[in-house]
């Protein structure tokens, strides 16, 4: 009897790695790719599901049925109009309902990509690796176990660091290098991240963090000397001990057309050493990892852009002694063919193209699909992070907010509760400005969920699920105050000059008065 094939779902399907995972994968199992977007079936996956990560409700039906899944997300680029708060937070929240929706699914494992780790980062680290960090512990935190691989620059044709670093070599003969391309890191293939995830399915033995590489480290210097040997250039790299952090963000960003909320935290990240501790994982699975020079040679190859040959990187001894090993090695992949806002493995707003697999539009979208597409970049998403003693859970966050507004703002606001609803009024105003309804069957005491439905101020006619969440994290410690898909009645530059204005600054004192709250009771 034939056993039936497990389902892989994996978050990001349509990034960098996504796009190349997929074909890999559909030889073993049934993949399901998770996209903001619906799709038709392509790319390597036998179904795509629409999944806001944003969204509890919908990681859960996106990870519905799915025995193991990959978490490929990195919220670096926004994606909405009003995007208010840190990347970090972004990123908190879409880990956490994953993790979440894993756990209430039954999912039994999940892979992650994330980055490595310095060994000495006594300054601490950039902010772009700390939330890799933040998001390995967070998707480890509701009790399915997870496989974290950490790795540095992913070298493959698509992949934004990669992309950037080439346009630099390419477009630059004479190259100002500063201090920072002297700092030591530790490359991985693209071709190499694929067959470790596609061989760690099954093995929740190996739950915990792993680095994973090329054999040899370099600098960011040698690099781009190696990467303008292989585009068959000359260059001259000078020294210069005065560019700064800042002007080389500024510079890059210039010279690549890179975003600079793309490049900023990417060259924050440069002034560690991104070295792995050592490439054990690989090892047990029976995999040589592949050299800088023909991870290059392969990403720069015109014949590889669409499909990447892996290559013979696993000897027949490996294979035979590794109890890890998978039966059969995959022979190709289908990378990402451009850089996009999906670029650091995003997936989930902006779908990475993969021309062999997945067909072209018949026709452009209709004028009510364009409409949609408008509407989704016109809403507000705005996260701010608190800190609470503990033994307070998100019950009495939400209940101590709605007292404290008008205790706040009372010769101007008033605040009505009735049951599981909330209205304030401006006064004299005897229509609400907002009502919120608390959602007693999506809540929980470390997630309370509240949707707007109703007020002067919102636009229930946008087709969203405008909504505020109060949500514990670190042990109970933490809060995530989150504004989620908020169309807003007022036009737009009046809403940027007043209602956004006035959401941020009340959530800045509601922020200090748990702070005072916090201290008061000793911390």
């Amino acid at each position: 009897m034939t056993e039936t094939p497990e389902v892989i779902a994996v978050a990001g399907a349509s990034g960098f790695v996504g796009s190349a995972l997929g074909p890999v994968l559909a030889r073993r199992f049934e993949t399901v790719g998770l996209s903001r977007r619906a799709r038709p079936p392509g790319g390597g996956y036998g179904q795509w599901r629409a999944t806001d990560l944003f969204s509890l409700a919908d990681a859960e039906r996106g990870l519905a049925g799915c025995d193991r899944a990959v978490y490929l997300v990195h919220s670096m680029l926004p994606t909405d109009r009003l995007a208010r708060g840190r990347f970090e937070d972004f990123d908190l929240i879409c880990a956490d309902n994953f993790a979440r929706a894993a756990s209430r699914v039954g999912v039994k494992q999940i892979i992650y990509l994330g980055g490595l780790v310095p060994s000495d980062a006594r300054e601490g680290l950039s902010r772009h690796l700390a939330s890799r960090l933040e998001t390995e512990r967070t998707l480890a935190s509701h009790g399915v176990p997870v496989v974290a691989l950490r790795a540095g620059l992913v070298i493959g044709a698509g992949g934004s660091s990669f992309v950037i670093m080439r346009q630099l070599v390419s477009r630059l003969p004479l190259m100002v290098c500063p201090a920072w391309t002297g700092t030591l890191t530790q490359p991985v293939a693209l071709a190499d991240v694929v067959r470790i995830i596609d061989r760690c399915f099954g093995h929740e033995q190996l739950a915990g963090s792993h680095d994973i590489g090329c054999p040899e480290a370099v600098t960011y210097r040698d690099m781009m000397l190696a990467t303008a040997e292989a585009l068959g250039k000359k260059r001259r790299l000078i020294s210069v001990p005065l560019l700064t952090i800042g002007l080389s963000r500024l510079w890059v960003s210039l010279v690549t057309g890179a975003p600079k909320e793309l490049v900023a935290p990417l060259i924050q990240s440069l002034a560690h050493p991104m070295v792995a501790r050592d490439l054990e994982l690989q090892r047990k699975l029976g995999l040589e990892p592949t050299t800088l020079k023909a991870a290059l040679a392969a990403a720069l190859d015109p014949n590889q852009a669409l499909r990447t040959r892996l290559g013979p990187s696993v000897s027949s001894r490996g294979l035979s002694n590794s109890p890890l090993a998978s039966a059969a090695e995959p022979p190709s992949l289908t990378p990402s063919a451009r850089l996009s806002a999906s670029a650091l493995d995003l997936g989930l707003e902006t779908p990475a193209s993969s021309r062999t697999e997945l067909a072209p539009l018949s026709k452009p979208p209709s004028p009510v699909v364009r409409r949609r597409s408008r509407r989704r970049s016109a809403l507000v998403r705005a996260v701010h992070r608190m800190h609470v003693a503990p033994g307070r859970d998100a019950v009495w966050v939400a209940r101590e907010y709605m007292t404290w507004l008008p205790r706040t703002l009372g010769p101007i606001l008033r605040v009505e509760i009735v049951g599981d609803r909330t209205r304030f009024y401006a006064r004299p105003i005897a229509t609400p400005l907002l009502e919120l309804t608390l959602s007693p069957e999506r809540s929980t005491p470390d997630r309370q969920l509240l949707y707007v439905t109703g007020g002067l101020l919102a636009d229930l006619n946008a087709s969203t699920r405008p909504r505020l969440e109060f949500r514990m994290l670190d042990g109970g410690t933490t809060v995530l105050a989150a504004v989620h898909d908020f169309a807003p009645s007022l036009p737009w530059p009046i809403y940027l000059t007043t209602q956004a204005l006035v959401h941020d600054w009340v959530m800045h004192r509601f922020c200090r008065h748990l702070e005072a709250a916090s201290a008061h009771m000793g911390l």
